[in-house]
C-alpha cells in the first residue's frame, strides 16, 4: 500500500518543479503514513500523464521529456496544474482511515454530509438537484486525428460521440480551469484501477478540490493526451475520473491497441448445485439491472450468485487462448432505489458499514430510506427527510429518493463477494450476456448463433434511457454494447475490435441477450426479475456448457438464433412465460431494419463486413419466416 514513500516522492517532485518555475506559494501537506488494507487505494507509482505540450508516449514535447526524468512525471503534472488552478494548499492523499475521517469532518462541518447513526460509518450527502446524473451532452473526446474518433470525420448523427478539436479544447480548459481552485485545497489522489502492482492495472493521479470526491475515490479505486478533465460537477459518473473516464473511455482506447476490451458490464459468478463456478459478464446500460443481478438471491435451491464487480469488466485473452475478465474497481457505485431488504439482503449488509450514500432520504432514527425499503417501519415518531432535505410522508406525491440516488461501498465488504474478485489475472468466461431494457416484444432470452452475430445484435442494441443518463427517462436510444455514453473512439474500429477479439480467441464464450423488462398492455412487468432471473441463467449456462446436440434439444431455432424451449416455470404465470418466450417475426423485421439504418447512419460504407453479413442473413431468414 502507498504509505509515506509515495507521498514523499510526490512531494519531492513537486518541490523540484516549484524551485524551477517559482509559482505562487503552495502549501504542501504530507499525510499520515498509515493506510487501510483494501485493494487499490493508491499505487506505489503514479501512471505517467502528459499535458498540453507533447511527450514521448503521445507524440507531444512536454516538460517531462525536456528534463528527461520520467520518474518526475507525477510531480511535474501536479506542479503544472497547480500553477494553472492556483490552489491555496496541496494535500497529497494516501487513502488512510485517518484521512477519510478528516474529509468526513470537513463535509459534515460544511453541512454537506450527515452521519446515519443506525449504521457503522455510513454517511449521506445531498447534492444540488442539477448535479444528479452524467453530463453526456457535455462530454467530449479530443484527439489530433478527428477520424480516429468520428467515422469519416463527421459528427455522429445519433449523438454517440462528441468530438472537440485539441486547440479548442485547450481554450475551453484554460477558460474554465484558470484559477478555479483559488482559495481552496487541491487534493492529489494517486490511485490504481485494479490491484496495486497488478500486471494489467492502470495507475493514475487525480486532482480535485472536493473532499467528497476524495472519499468516493478511496472506495472506488485501489486519447492522445492521456488526461481526463471534469469541471463543475460532483456527480460520481462525472467526477470520479478513475471510474468511467479512465476504466472505460481511456481503457477502451488502450485496449484497442493492446488487444483487449474495457466494457460496461458486471462481472459475476453463478455457482450451480454441483458447486461449479461459471463466470459471466452482464452488459447493460445504467439502470439495466447490473447491481440488481449482482445482489440477487436465487429462488432455485442450490444456486448462488457472487459478485466480482458490478459495473466495469476488462476482458483479455488468457494464457490458454480463451477470454478472461477482471473487475478494475475497488468498490461499487450502484443505484440505491429499487434495492429491497427482503430481495437484496446482501446489499443492505454491505451498506451497513463504511458506505456513502448520495441523494437518498434519511429518517430521524438514522436510517437510509427509499420507497423499496419496505422493511423499515415509518410508524410512530420516525420522520423522513427526502433527498432535498424536505419532510416526506407515505402520502407524499414525490419520491423520497432521487431515481438516480447512489451508494458507494467497498466490494470486499459485500457478503456475496467472490474469492477471486481481485485476481489480477482475471477469471475465465463461460458466457457473455447483454441486457436490453425494452418494454416491447424483445424476448426474455436469445442465444446467438456465433460471435459475429452476437456482436451484431449487441451493436444494434436499443434500450430505454435511464435516470442516470441525464436524458428523458423512457425514450428509446441506440446503445451499442451498453456503451453509448462511454465510447471513446471511432465506432467502426470499436466494433471491428470486438470482432477481432472473438476471432482470435481459442474458444470464445457464447453470447446471449436477455430482456427482464417486457410489459403488458397496462404497463405491468411480465417477468418477476430479481432472484427469479436464475431460471434464465440456468438455461444460459446449460447452453454455454452443453455439446451442440444437447444444446439444440433445449432450444427453438429462429432467424436470430435460439430461444429456450422451456425454463423452470413453477410458481410463475404460465401465460406470461409463454409470451416472454415467443419469437415475434414482425417485431424483428422492424428491429433489424432499424438496426441496419443505425449502422448505415453511423458507419456508411464502412460497416464491418461480418456485421453486414449478419444483417443480410437476418433479413433473408426473417423474410422466409414470414
Amino acid at each position: 500500500m502507498p504509505g509515506s514513500k509515495t507521498n514523499l516522492a510526490l512531494k519531492a517532485a513537486v518541490e523540484r518543479e516549484k524551485s524551477r518555475a517559482k509559482p505562487s506559494a503552495l502549501e504542501m501537506y504530507s499525510k499520515s503514513k498509515s493506510s487501510t488494507s483494501s485493494r487499490g487505494k493508491a499505487p506505489k507509482k503514479g501512471k505517467p500523464r502528459c499535458h498540453e505540450t507533447d511527450c514521448d508516449h503521445c507524440g507531444h514535447p512536454c516538460t517531462q521529456k525536456k528534463d528527461g526524468n520520467k520518474k518526475n512525471k507525477p510531480g511535474a503534472f501536479i506542479a503544472e496544474k497547480a500553477r494553472v488552478m492556483t490552489p491555496s494548499a496541496i494535500f497529497i492523499c494516501n487513502g488512510s482511515v485517518h484521512e477519510a475521517d478528516e474529509m468526513i469532518g470537513i463535509l459534515t462541518k460544511q453541512g454537506i454530509m450527515e452521519p446515519l447513526s443506525s449504521y457503522q460509518n455510513v454517511h449521506l450527502v445531498r447534492t444540488d438537484p442539477a448535479d444528479t446524473a452524467r453530463s453526456e451532452q457535455a462530454t467530449f473526446i479530443s484527439h489530433r486525428d478527428v477520424n480516429a474518433i468520428l467515422t469519416g470525420g463527421v459528427p455522429s448523427p445519433n449523438g454517440l460521440i462528441q468530438y472537440m478539436a485539441p486547440d479548442r479544447m485547450d481554450r475551453e480548459l484554460e477558460r474554465r480551469f484558470a484559477g478555479c481552485m483559488r482559495g481552496r485545497t487541491m487534493y492529489v489522489l494517486p490511485f490504481s484501477m485494479g490491484p496495486v502492482n497488478g500486471k494489467n492495472s492502470m495507475n493514475a493521479v487525480q486532482l480535485t478540490d472536493s473532499p467528497y470526491v476524495v472519499l468516493n475515490t478511496r472506495i472506488m479505486a485501489s486519447l492522445e493526451d492521456n488526461e481526463v478533465w471534469s469541471f463543475g460537477s460532483g456527480y460520481g459518473g462525472n467526477s470520479l475520473l478513475g471510474k468511467k473516464a479512465l476504466s472505460l473511455r481511456l481503457a477502451s482506447w488502450k485496449g484497442h491497441s493492446e488487444g483487449w476490451l474495457a466494457e460496461h458490464a458486471a462481472l459475476l459468478c453463478v455457482t450451480d448445485p454441483a458447486g461449479k463456478d461459471h463466470f459471466i459478464t452482464f452488459h447493460a446500460p445504467s439502470g439495466g439491472g447490473k447491481t440488481d443481478l449482482a445482489f440477487a438471491e436465487p429462488t432455485i435451491p442450490g444456486w448462488k450468485i457472487s459478485v466480482l464487480g458490478d459495473d466495469i469488466s476488462w476482458i483479455r485473452p488468457g494464457p490458454d487462448g480463451n477470454l478472461y475478465a477482471s473487475a478494475p474497481e475497488n468498490g461499487m457505485f450502484g443505484i440505491a432505489p429499487g434495492l429491497d431488504p427482503k430481495i437484496h439482503p446482501s446489499a443492505f449488509k454491505l451498506l451497513a458499514k463504511d458506505a456513502l450514500l448520495v441523494n437518498t432520504a434519511s429518517t430521524s432514527h438514522g436510517n437510509m430510506y427509499w420507497k423499496s425499503c419496505g422493511a423499515i417501519s415509518l410508524s410512530g415518531e420516525e420522520a423522513v427527510r427526502d433527498w432535498q432535505g424536505i419532510e416526506w410522508g407515505v402520502s407524499s406525491k414525490t419520491n423520497p429518493a432521487h431515481p438516480n440516488a447512489r451508494f458507494t461501498a467497498f466490494t470486499e465488504n459485500s457478503p456475496n463477494v467472490h474469492k477471486e474478485w481481485d485476481n489480477p489475472q482475471g477469471v475465465p468466461l463461460t458466457a457473455m450476456i447483454f441486457c436490453s431494457r425494452r418494454p416491447d416484444a424483445f424476448p426474455l432470452c436469445l442465444e446467438t448463433n456465433s460471435w459475429a452475430e452476437g456482436v451484431t445484435l449487441a451493436a444494434g442494441m436499443r434500450a430505454e434511457a435511464s435516470a442516470g443518463s441525464g436524458m428523458k427517462a423512457g425514450s428509446l436510444l441506440n446503445d451499442p454494447m451498453g456503451m453509448r455514453p462511454f465510447l471513446a473512439y471511432n465506432i467502426v474500429n470499436y466494433l471491428q475490435h470486438w470482432l477481432d477479439v472473438g476471432e482470435k480467441a481459442k474458444s470464445p464464450p457464447k453470447i446471449f441477450h436477455v430482456n427482464w423488462y417486457r410489459t403488458d398492455d397496462q404497463g405491468k412487468m411480465l417477468w418477476p426479475g430479481h432472484g427469479e432471473n436464475i431460471r434464465v441463467l440456468e438455461w444460459i449456462l446449460g447452453q454455454a456448457t452443453a455439446d451442440a446436440a444437447k444444446a439444440a434439444e433445449n432450444a427453438v431455432k429462429n432467424p436470430l438464433g435460439q430461444i429456450p424451449k422451456s425454463i423452470r416455470a413453477e410458481g410463475l404465470e404460465e401465460k406470461n412465460v409463454k409470451t416472454l418466450l415467443e419469437f415475434e417475426a414482425p417485431f424483428w423485421v422492424k428491429e433489424v431494419a432499424s438496426m441496419k439504418g443505425f449502422f448505415a447512419s453511423e458507419m456508411g460504407k464502412d460497416v464491418p463486413a461480418a456485421i453486414s453479413t449478419a444483417v443480410t442473413r437476418f433479413e433473408k431468414d426473417l423474410g422466409e419466416a414470414r
